[in-house]
């Protein structure tokens, strides 16, 4: 994939339509995304040497589906639809951190990480790249105490794509076949302490949204609200 198309697909995500390869993209948010009244706040700006070493350290790594790794990172959207509705759980309560200190490794779950945003929005491209006008309904629903500080590229695109993610981190080369162990552990940890259920998602599917958000079918024909299709 080219920079560029990257670029300008990420830059109608926030409105943005006139973008070049090299130079910034300057953002403008509507008032009601930021608490504080500071019109400074309302804006922010996507510097391009930043953005561009960001695109290609992405493209550089792998991945497997919707699972994305480095040697020494490993990130999949899970399952987030029990976080709404369950009363113990709030977005105020992630990230969830975990850390196997003898083995030197860090389980995080919570909003995805840049890297995994723009690994998404890569793959989006590649399948559908009319999705825009979706993200932007999403956009225009992101609420200002899900943003409660200085507005930047890093804190907002998080909240548009609006999922959960594991992310594992170690501190010595690990292979994938050693994350996905990991990952399995984890989740059965998760889900014998909490008893809530921790699914990974399977792939991008692209139906119908509704008024807010975009509307996707579990196998059980079950509305869920995401760009995911459900892991089967």
């Amino acid at each position: 994939m080219e920079y560029l198309a990257f670029k300008q697909y990420l830059g109608k995500i926030f409105g943005v339509t006139e973008v070049t390869e090299d130079q910034d993209i300057f953002v403008t948010l509507d008032s009601r995304f930021i608490s504080r009244r500071d019109s400074e706040n309302l804006s922010f700006t996507i510097a391009n040497d930043e953005l561009k070493e960001l695109f290609l350290k992405v493209t550089a790594a792998s991945f497997n589906g919707l699972e994305y790794f480095t040697n020494s990172t490993y990130e999949i959207a899970v399952d987030q639809d029990w976080y709404r509705y369950h009363p113990s759980f709030h977005r105020a309560d992630f990230p969830v951190v975990a850390e196997d200190t003898a083995n030197h490794i860090k389980y995080t779950l919570g909003f995805p990480s840049i890297e995994y945003c723009t690994f998404l929005i890569t793959q989006i491209i590649e399948i559908q790249p009319v999705l825009v006008p979706r993200f932007r309904h999403v956009f225009d629903f992101v609420s200002s105490r899900d943003i409660n500080e200085q507005p930047t590229f890093q804190t907002v695109l998080p909240q548009i794509i609006h999922e959960l993610t594991l992310k594992i981190e170690t501190q010595s080369p690990t292979s994938y076949d050693s994350f996905r162990n990991y990952k399995t552990s984890f989740s059965f940890q998760f889900m014998y302490r909490s008893n809530l259920s921790l699914v990974e998602y399977s792939n991008i599917s692209f139906n119908a949204y509704s008024s807010r958000k975009i509307q996707l079918h579990s196998t059980f024909n079950t509305p869920i609200t995401s760009i995911f299709g459900r892991c089967r």
